[in-house]
């Protein structure tokens, strides 16, 4: 009696990987693609949760609270929720995800609400990009009566 041996030939072996390496050849490209979207949709829900939060609490302390670059002018290094002095609220900071790019195409500051939810300045608003995620980013509007609205914009127009 012969033993029959078992296992893989090498053809078989080299046909397989040939087969994964074309499959990963066409996921890979995909798979940033949806890394670079999601940055840009957490990005988003990061600066619509900090815009709320800080109108919620201007309202709740009935005093102003801010939310301001976190370097001068520049809103691609972040965000910080400012509360008055003297608050027990302690100021918050949030950054953005991956490569977004996140602008200010509309008013002069963040926005400062109110003790009534209102803004004191200009509407305010924000466009967020990824180079990585393709033309269409995110632009969140702030009236001046403190209304949070996001929508689709065209990155490259």
């Amino acid at each position: 009696m012969r033993k029959q041996e078992s296992g893989f030939t090498i053809v078989e072996l080299v046909v397989s990987l040939l087969v994964l390496g074309v499959l990963l050849a066409f996921a890979i490209p995909t798979y940033q693609g949806v890394i670079a979207s999601n940055a840009l949709r957490t990005s988003t829900a990061d600066l619509i949760t900090a815009l709320n939060l800080a109108k919620m609490q201007s309202v709740s302390l009935r005093q102003q609270v801010t939310v301001v670059p976190v370097t001068a002018g520049d809103w691609g290094d972040g965000w910080t929720i400012t509360f008055p002095a003297g608050s027990r609220e302690k100021n918050q900071t949030f950054l953005p995800a991956g490569d977004v790019v996140v602008s200010q195409t509309q008013g002069a500051s963040g926005p400062v609400f109110r003790p009534d939810g209102y803004t004191t300045n200009t509407p305010a608003t924000f466009q967020l990009c990824n180079p990585k995620a393709g033309d269409i980013g995110r632009q969140i509007t702030v009236s001046v009566v403190g209304r949070i609205s996001n929508e689709d914009v065209n990155c490259n127009p």
